[in-house]
């Protein structure tokens, strides 16, 4: 499914940031630490393989933007299938939460995920009004009432 002009623009903001040595290419090692970034846990080099494996359509053993973008695409097509709060709980997941709404994602992680993608949301702004409970965690709920209001 094609993105939007809108869509492309922050890929290619992600792209940049991920591919950190600026060559065009996002590598094993920059996959890995980007990945870490987004709250993953630490991928052993095998995985880090495979992943690239799957998206590196030329075998140039890294990714390349139009392959970055072919992958985003292919993402956006099975999220038009599933249901509106299937990107908000990737994006919880990612960020520390458990697929079925629990756990919680810490105010700090979060505040430097923004960051990393240089995203301008008044984060405290939003907590005064989103983290009810002031734990310094953002569960679910919250999460996607701050999501709702970005």
């Amino acid at each position: 499914m094609p993105l939007t002009a809108t869509e492309l623009a922050q890929c290619r903001k992600a792209f940049l940031v991920f591919d950190r040595n600026s060559d065009g290419v996002i590598d094993a090692a920059e996959l890995r630490a980007s990945l870490v970034t987004l709250g993953h846990p630490e991928p052993s080099a095998a995985d880090v393989a495979l992943l690239i494996a799957e998206i590196d359509a030329d075998h140039s053993g890294g990714i390349e933007w139009d392959e970055f973008v072919k992958v985003i695409e292919r993402q956006k097509a099975e999220q038009v299938g599933r249901g509106d709060d299937a990107d908000t709980v990737e994006a919880f997941v990612a960020l520390g939460g458990k697929p079925d709404g629990s756990g919680a994602v810490s105010v700090e992680r979060l505040a430097r995920t923004l960051a990393e993608f240089e995203l301008r949301i008044d984060l405290p702004a939003l907590l005064a009004e989103m983290d009810v409970d002031a734990d310094g965690e953002v569960s679910y709920d919250e999460f996607r009432r701050l999501l709702s209001a970005a």
